[in-house]
């Protein structure tokens, strides 16, 4: 399930981190948009995330833990998304078991 959030928002919420295609002068009515969805790990049940500005462009990964490969796989060709960084919240195993494939 693909989030839709107002640009300023998703630049608060990843802080300094640079996505192209955003706005930070955005508003309501045409608010650039970014993609968001998340699903649990297969072995540990822990969440990861794909950003993205949109279908069709670069995206970052978040904790991609163990056995999330043929989601993640999934969710890129679904949205035709080009991973272009991954993003661990800490480094703990079950939140950076699959960053090489990725």
């Amino acid at each position: 399930m693909w989030l839709t959030i107002r640009a300023e928002t998703a630049q608060h919420a990843l802080g300094r981190l640079e996505l192209p295609n955003l706005s930070s002068t955005a508003t309501l009515g045409c608010a650039s948009a970014v993609l968001i969805t998340g699903f649990p790990s297969e072995v540990t049940a822990t969440n990861c995330w794909i950003v993205a500005p949109a279908a069709g462009e670069q995206c970052i990964v978040i904790d991609p833990g163990i056995g999330v490969g043929g989601q993640l796989d999934e969710v890129i060709a679904e949205h035709r998304l080009h991973p272009v960084a991954v993003l661990l919240t800490h480094g703990h195993i079950d939140h950076t078991f699959s960053v090489v494939p990725v």
